[in-house]
């Protein structure tokens, strides 16, 4: 007797498409909370291939940016102490 196996997923999206307003807009609020934001930021950045690379690339340079102003402060805090 031949059973046959129907496997349910969810397609995944390409990540190469572009990130529509309300992806933007719920990325942006999740990222307006303050801790949530570096660990999200973390996980889009170098998480999953299956993050959009929009997504990704953006959390990549504001990484960046938080690492970039970190150095600057500590800078100029040693500087001026």
């Amino acid at each position: 007797m031949e059973t046959n196996h129907v496997t349910y997923y969810k397609p995944m999206k390409d990540p190469a498409e572009p990130v529509s307003v309300k992806d933007w807009f719920w990325t942006l609020f999740v990222l307006s909370i303050p801790i949530v934001s570096l660990l999200s930021c973390l996980f889009w950045a170098f998480g999953p291939p299956d993050v959009n690379v929009n997504t990704r690339n953006f959390c990549r340079a504001a990484l960046i940016w938080v690492v970039l102003s970190f150095v600057l402060e500590v800078l100029l805090i040693v500087l001026t102490s």
